[in-house]
């Protein structure tokens, strides 16, 4: 409809009763924005465990329809359920867009692993455009020093990114 033009994209729903099927509908609306820029999505602290790697994925998969996309930052802080597969899936997609420059990935109390940071130190050298890049995985359990010196060669790697993050 008449939001095809839409650059802006911002919600937040943090502490709602907010499930997968709920990011399911947002991830059909997303597919349609072909022309958005920038997009914000926050569901941290939901109902907890009603969230999970399908939800992201579906989401992750929606980005791939956005090529102008340069600006990312999902938080879902407290969604225990959500695991790597789930936060490798957004690498992937935004793999998919030549246009990111800016990245944040705010996952407190996930279940993010050395998995994770180990795919992140591959796969940020090959996003060329991308200059920031904001990573919380604070009071994720299954990171160790080993995935923190995997994503630390990538941030090394990536010449683009002039401000790195990481907790």
């Amino acid at each position: 409809g008449q939001l095809k033009q839409l650059t802006y994209f911002y919600v937040d729903f943090s502490g709602c009763q907010i499930t997968n099927e709920g990011l399911y509908i947002l991830a059909n609306t997303l597919k349609e924005k072909v022309n958005i820029q920038e997009v914000w999505l926050r569901f941290s602290w939901c109902k907890d465990e009603a969230i999970s790697n399908e939800g992201l994925i579906a989401i992750s998969k929606s980005l791939e329809h956005c090529k102008d996309l340069r600006v990312l930052l999902l938080e879902f802080n407290g969604q225990s359920q959500i695991a790597s597969k789930g936060l490798s899936s957004v690498l992937t997609s935004v793999q998919k867009s030549a246009s990111i420059r800016k990245l944040y990935l705010y996952f407190e109390r996930s279940q993010a692993s050395d998995n994770f940071l180990t795919y992140a130190g591959e796969t940020l050298p090959k996003l060329k455009r991308l200059e920031v890049f904001g990573l919380n995985l604070s009071n994720s359990n299954y990171i160790t020093a080993k995935g923190i010196e995997k994503l630390e060669k990538g941030l090394q790697a990536a010449g683009s990114i002039r401000q790195g993050l990481y907790l």
